[in-house]
């Protein structure tokens, strides 16, 4: 398989895309607890 500079920036950005999502859901989280 060929790894392309776009693909690997593609992958680059997914991974902090999934990071992003993670981190927003314990706020989430961190918030509902608060309401509670």
């Amino acid at each position: 398989m060929c790894c392309s500079e776009e693909s690997l920036e593609l992958l680059e950005f997914w991974f902090a895309l999934e990071c992003e999502r993670e981190r927003l859901a314990e706020v989430d989280d961190e918030v509902l607890r608060e309401a509670a």
